[in-house]
């Protein structure tokens, strides 16, 4: 009977049956209590813990004791830095803390001229609109490093271009992204009459015919197109006025090239009075022979877009064809978010304020606006009055804070809440090894 006191050992088998019992639980929990998530609520719930385990190991991962964080805690410079109210105040802020590992950011937020613009009640009133913050937050509003988008944006007949949707489907195509390649192409094809004569005289398709082809891929022909009595001759059919030219006349005694000359649908072509003069250009002759520029300007969708009536009054605007400089701008401006912000009252009135537009144009500040973070810093107006301090502005040019901010475990410690509410509570300086 003794025995009957001991603990019963459980078998195999009930193991197994404890086992199934515990998915059996599972499951019910599943179905009853939404747990685990799935779909997109998994994602968020995967996600939401993701960040708490980022954030409190960011926390527990803060080793005072890691020599290249002493060094920086021994140096009497950063440590004053460290223990300044107004660092301590802006370092809240994770978009401030995202810059202070690039120098010309720095720079750039030490400038007083940037910290009045940042602070400017103008500036802020139209920054803080919210059709001109959503723009401002968009990966679109890089483009403001170029002034030409600015002056773009302050124009009320350009602003009214960005919102056509003709316009911006044209843009978008890769006809018009395979001209825009070669500016000199995209500024004869859309703001000459060459551009009529594509759409009236079929003149595309005549360019780009096998026969004209040979001659565009001829090197010594395409090195004389430039020269107009060359052209002449080859239009003209009076040997008095063939004989004109020197060049012409070398280029008769090369039998490939005399037959190409000699060829009735390249004559034709020269004809055209705007191919004509767009030719004196070498990058435009250097382009219409490019093989890539031959595939797409031969196609249906090239002629249509250059013969578009919206690409016309889209390039008779000059700021317009000064950003065929780097044709990736015109691309920035032509998103759903320009597009959007272009038809806005609230950036309308922004950008025709000119102390707002001003202020974009400002040298530093416009680099600094491709920079997704110092953005962020803009709409935040707490970091911008921190900013007015000449106290902080010096800290941002100071040796000490670029000596800190070369230091990797210096960014990792100053991203986690603990080691900031070290610095709020001067706790640093007893850490110190």
């Amino acid at each position: 009977m003794s025995g009957s006191n001991q603990p019963k050992k459980i078998g195999t088998s009930g193991w197994v049956i404890i086992g199934l019992l515990v998915v059996a639980l599972a499951i019910v929990s599943s179905n009853y209590f939404g747990f685990p998530p799935s779909g997109e609520d998994a994602i968020g719930a995967i996600g939401a813990a993701k960040k708490y385990q980022v954030e409190q190991m960011g926390d527990v991962d803060v080793n005072l004791d890691n020599p290249e964080l002493q060094a920086l805690l021994q140096d009497d410079e950063v440590l004053a830095i460290l223990e300044n109210v107004e660092f301590q105040r802006a370092a809240k802020n994770e978009h401030f803390r995202a810059v202070l590992s690039d120098d010309k950011l720095r720079a750039v937020l030490s400038s007083a001229q940037v910290a009045r613009i940042l602070t400017d009640q103008v500036f802020r009133a139209n920054i803080e609109a919210t059709e001109v913050s959503r723009l401002w937050m968009s990966e679109a509003a890089r483009g403001f490093a170029n002034p030409q988008v600015v002056d773009i944006m302050a124009d009320e007949q350009a602003r009214a271009q960005l919102s056509n949707v003709e316009v911006a489907r044209l843009v978008n195509s890769d006809a018009f992204r395979a001209i825009a390649a070669y500016p000199e192409l995209a500024r004869a094809f859309f703001a000459t009459d060459l551009q009529r004569a594509v759409a009236e005289q079929n003149l595309l398709s005549r360019m780009y015919t096998p026969e004209v082809m040979k001659a565009w891929t001829n090197p010594a022909i395409m090195a004389n197109l430039g020269d107009e009595a060359y052209r002449n001759a080859i239009v003209s059919l009076d040997d008095a006025s063939n004989s004109a030219s020197p060049l012409y006349r070398q280029s008769m005694e090369i039998a490939d090239v005399a037959r190409i000359l000699k060829n009735d649908a390249f004559r034709q072509v020269l004809e055209v009075p705007a191919l004509a003069r767009a030719l004196n250009n070498q990058a435009f002759r250097a382009a219409i022979a490019a093989p890539e520029v031959a595939r797409i300007l031969n196609t249906a969708q090239a002629r249509n877009v250059i013969a578009a009536p919206a690409l016309a009054r889209l390039f008779a605007n000059d700021k317009f064809r000064a950003m065929l400089i780097d044709p990736s701008n015109l691309w920035r401006l032509y998103t759903p978010e320009f597009s959007r912000a272009a038809a806005s009252p609230e950036v309308a009135r922004a950008f025709a304020d000119q102390a707002f537009a001003r202020a974009l144009k400002n040298p530093d500040f416009m680099r600094a606006c491709a920079n997704d973070n110092f953005r962020a810093i803009a709409t935040a107006s707490e970091v911008a009055r921190l900013l007015t301090s000449a106290n902080l502005r010096a800290i941002m040019e100071s040796p000490a804070l670029a000596r800190a901010a070369n230091v990797q475990e210096f960014h990792r410690a100053l991203n986690t809440e603990k080691f900031r509410a070290m610095m709020e509570a001067n706790e640093l300086e007893r850490s110190r090894k």
